[in-house]
């Protein structure tokens, strides 16, 4: 097992343990039913709630890949000034947009945290070929080199999955 698998696993039965989807005892001994009164529901169902969520962040990092979604994990954690000077934290919605972005983006896309609050996904042919996409609050913004040709703007979602594409062709 790699160490970024073997960090998720810790990860994931960290988060198991703590929503509460080890199965809890409940006085109650009849199942809910909609037909009966209102009463608290058994403790299964939160755990099946938890095991969705499990289920989704194990589907997020095979998609994303483990080595990016545990450098998202990272990120998010960052606090003010983590650069050493004046950064600020990334935000939560800026963590959230590169997560689905990288969910419709092709395998091999590197991510680094920026100085701007923003999160950066790169792609890397060779020293000659070059893609960088900068995730913020409200905008993408992209800077490519293709051998000899250089090409920066603001794009939108529905560009980049195209841009990425014709980079990586």
């Amino acid at each position: 097992m790699n160490s970024a698998a073997l960090t998720f696993s810790s990860s994931a039965v960290a988060f198991i343990v703590g929503v509460g989807m080890i199965p809890q005892t409940s006085t109650e001994t009849t199942p809910y039913a909609f037909h009966q009164p209102m009463r608290a529901k058994p403790s299964y169902v939160a755990s099946q709630t938890a095991s969705s969520k499990v289920e989704m962040e194990i589907m997020i990092m095979r998609r994303i890949g483990a080595e990016n979604y545990q450098r998202l994990q990272e990120i998010s954690q960052l606090s003010n000034g983590w650069d050493g000077y004046n950064a600020k934290a990334i935000p939560q919605k800026v963590i959230s947009r590169t997560k689905e972005l990288l969910m419709m983006l092709p395998d091999g896309a590197k991510i680094f945290p920026t100085g701007r609050s923003t999160v950066q996904i790169e792609y890397h042919k060779d020293s000659d070929n070059y893609f960088e996409l900068e995730v913020s609050n409200t905008t993408y913004e992209m800077y490519s080199v293709k051998g000899d040709d250089e090409y920066e703007d603001s794009v939108t979602e529905k560009e980049i999955i195209n841009r990425v594409k014709e980079f990586l062709v």
